[in-house]
């Protein structure tokens, strides 16, 4: 008899909870609406005074991605320069048309690269310089060149 009425008791229990469950999933949209008609109100009315009501965003966080590179910011500040702006900018090289077309050569042999320079076809063994340009190293499917104290890897 003593687990018949715990039976009955729990049931009880159990019919509470899912009711003030769905009792309050059904007036969950009316409180909202209300706090905001009251909010509106109070505006309106004086009571409360927004401050520069308008859209805006504010960009002066810190990014959570570059957290861990340090790069410091330069403000242009008229009359002031800051050491990098005093260091001279390289030297902008034009370098040639080059073409790597392959190379020639067997076991016993030196290797010779197979090079259009400016549309002419020349054939090159390293270390040799030509044009301004010098051939330094040769692979299968690339070359190394030294232009103007600029190095470059051409491939095919």
């Amino acid at each position: 008899m003593n687990k018949k009425w715990l039976k009955y008791g729990l049931l009880a229990l159990v019919v509470l909870v899912w009711t003030s469950v769905i009792v309050q999933l059904l007036s969950w949209g009316e409180d909202e609406q209300g706090v905001y008609l009251q909010a509106e109100e109070m505006i309106h009315s004086g009571e409360i005074e927004v401050a520069g009501m308008s859209d805006t965003l504010l960009l002066n966080y810190r990014d959570p991605f570059l957290e861990r590179s340090r790069r410091s910011v330069i403000h242009n500040t008229p009359g002031l320069t800051s050491k990098k702006q005093l260091q001279k900018a390289p030297a902008i090289i034009s370098w040639p048309g080059v073409e790597y077309n392959g190379s020639i050569g067997s076991r016993n042999q030196e290797a010779m690269a197979m090079i259009k320079i400016n549309g002419v076809e020349k054939i090159l063994k390293a270390g040799v310089e030509t044009d301004g340009l010098e051939l330094n190293r040769i692979f299968k499917d690339s070359i190394l060149v030294t232009y103007s104290g600029e190095h470059k890897t051409i491939r095919k």
